[in-house]
């Protein structure tokens, strides 16, 4: 392309150009919209769209690790942010649609990521069958409601996940604890009584319970992510301490049963015969005997003040779990293939869901939804492999699923699930190069240098 005055462009004068171009035409249309609220998302749409097409030409891609962030721990800030600006922008919509011009990137600028799409199958079958299920639905308007959201805090971030994350050189661990630690540090110094739950601590007027989620989340990160011994003496005990101030059940029985099955992967991931991983074995079934000894004792001599007579006998939040889980499971035996669809629990008139993710699916979506469901663990499972962190996180927010929330509600759970399934892209790789997976460095271990995925894993 020549000028007029017979200077010769160059294709990076081009691009630039027509960015320059884009810009001012998207600024003039955006000050057309009628409303502040459409002006701001369209001018962050724009800029987001900018910022994708410029990394996506300078070879850049949205690490995952974003994502999870965003959503665990600053959702709750920007949306106070938002709503004290008064900008009527939806926090959940910024989540879901805001990483969409990055994942576009990553799929033009690496071809080889397309065909990770496919391991999304499962949940996507398990979402569009939610879809279906409003036709037979009992309440199909909160069904409705309730797809979207899936859609938003499930759906999309898992697919988003799996396509970044083999683009991704890694995993960036490191954000993720930090981001974890500042979160944990504000809510020990500025956290406020729930007004829903009296006595236990949450920041930005959240459920005590997603408090206690995303601190458990992070103490897990900080026991077997990649960091030298100091930093995860220095951080584990803040997000434990966050954690246990919300007194939140659910969330800590995921942690512990997440740092249980960690030290098992990374135990199993060291070498059989050596003396360490003998000691390791016997180290973590000594210990797990020990508690449950402490257990079965505190229970059948401790009384009215047992652990388990306060914690479960006593607490109607728990007992309240049981009512669900039977109302639940009459909904499936009425309709055990497809369920009673979307949104059919609320029939009940106990609550909106049983607060388990798979009494829900079953319940509504039936054997059908079931086996999706399944479908979609047993892939995450299988791509966790021999990886302590990602395993331990994705054990953890499968019991958080267990014992609060819905379908639409448990976006911990998707995110490393998803992340899980991402590592099957790692192991196929591995086995068309014709080497063994690479084995994540374990929890103390010195960090080796790597350049894949593998070394956020």
């Amino acid at each position: 392309m020549r000028a007029p005055s017979g200077h010769v462009w160059t294709r990076r004068q081009i691009v630039a150009a027509a960015a320059a171009i884009a810009a001012v035409v998207a600024g003039v249309l955006t000050a057309t919209l009628p409303s502040m609220s459409l002006q701001v998302a369209a001018a962050l749409a724009c800029a987001t769209s900018l910022a994708a097409f410029v990394a996506a030409r300078l070879g850049w891609v949205l690490n995952p690790a974003w994502i999870v962030i965003f959503a665990l721990y600053l959702a709750g800030p920007v949306g106070t942010l938002v709503q004290g600006a008064g900008l009527g922008l939806s926090v959940v919509a910024m989540l879901a649609i805001g990483p969409i011009p990055f994942v576009l990137a990553a799929l033009a600028i690496r071809p080889d990521v397309r065909d990770r799409i496919l391991l999304v199958l499962p949940l996507a079958i398990l979402v569009a069958f939610g879809g279906l299920s409003l036709l037979w639905s009992t309440n199909p308007e909160h069904g409705l409601a309730k797809l979207t959201i899936w859609t938003l805090t499930g759906l999309l971030p898992a697919t988003f996940i799996v396509v970044l994350a083999p683009a991704s050189p890694r995993f960036l661990w490191g954000a993720l604890a930090v981001a974890a630690l500042a979160y944990a540090v504000g809510l020990i110094a500025f956290g406020e009584a729930s007004a829903l739950y009296p006595g236990r601590l949450a920041l930005f007027g959240d459920n005590p319970i997603w408090t206690a989620r995303a601190a458990f989340i992070g103490a897990l990160v900080a026991v077997f992510g990649p960091f030298p011994r100091i930093a995860k003496v220095i951080m584990t005990p803040v997000l434990i301490a966050a954690g246990l101030l919300t007194v939140s059940l659910g969330p800590l029985l995921g942690f512990l049963a997440g740092g249980w099955v960690g030290s098992a992967a990374m135990i199993r991931a060291a070498d059989r015969a050596s003396d360490r991983a003998r000691l390791g074995w016997i180290a973590l079934g000594l210990s797990s005997g020990a508690v449950l000894v402490v257990l079965l004792a505190d229970a059948m001599f401790g009384g009215a003040g047992s652990i388990i007579a306060k914690v479960v006998v006593n607490d109607p939040n728990v007992t309240g779990r049981a009512t669900f889980l039977d109302a639940a499971s009459r909904l499936f035996l009425a309709a055990p293939l497809i369920g009673t669809g979307l949104g059919g629990f609320l029939a009940t008139g106990l609550a909106e869901y049983p607060h388990n993710v798979v009494a829900e699916i079953g319940a509504e979506l039936g054997a059908f939804g079931l086996l999706a469901l399944a479908a979609w663990f047993g892939l995450a499972l299988r791509g966790a492999g021999r990886s302590p962190i990602i395993m331990a996180l994705l054990v953890a927010t499968a019991v958080f699923s267990l014992f609060s929330g819905s379908v639409a509600s448990n976006a911990e759970f998707w995110m490393f699930s998803a992340l899980a399934v991402a590592g099957l892209s790692r192991q196929h790789a591995a086995v068309k190069r014709g080497s063994p997976d690479p084995v994540p460095h374990a929890a103390g271990a010195s960090p080796v240098p790597q350049t894949t995925l593998g070394s956020g894993y």
